[in-house]
């Protein structure tokens, strides 16, 4: 398994324990083709851009934490 494997895995398993809601923002915002813009999301979970904001925000920290728990960033 090379290196790129490992840390897709890592970055899968990561996503996986995130919370629904972020997990879901984090990939429309930030891996989706166009992403998403934060007023969409917010349409669609029925709560304010800034919400969806924050959401995203606590989501890509939780993902970095974890990464760097696992020793893939610095």
């Amino acid at each position: 398994m090379g290196d790129v494997d490992v840390l897709r895995a890592a970055l899968v398993q990561t996503l996986s324990d995130l919370p629904e809601r972020e997990r879901e923002i984090v990939l429309a915002t930030e891996l989706a083709d166009p992403p998403a813009t934060l007023a969409v999301l917010g349409a669609r979970f029925g709560i304010s851009r800034e919400r969806v904001r924050q959401l995203r925000e606590r989501g890509l920290a939780r993902l970095r934490q974890s990464l760097r728990q696992r020793g893939f960033a610095p």
